[in-house]
């Protein structure tokens, strides 16, 4: 994937060449709280880096 953006001074730029991992954490019924969601998909995306680049892994 390609990605048009713009540098620091506004020129533009593609960037090319990245992975991606992602962490997802989604709250087993209604919650007010965000802070265990986000230790859970924070947790989850370092998981997807342990298992190698572009992974995608869910909290348990």
């Amino acid at each position: 994937m390609r990605v048009q953006a713009a540098d620091k001074r506004g020129r533009p730029v593609t960037i090319g060449g990245r992975t991606t991992s992602i962490g997802i954490a989604a709250a087993t019924g209604p919650t007010t709280e965000l802070d265990p969601l986000l230790r859970a998909a924070d947790a989850a995306l370092y998981e997807a880096k342990q298992q190698g680049r572009d992974r995608i892994h869910v909290a348990r």
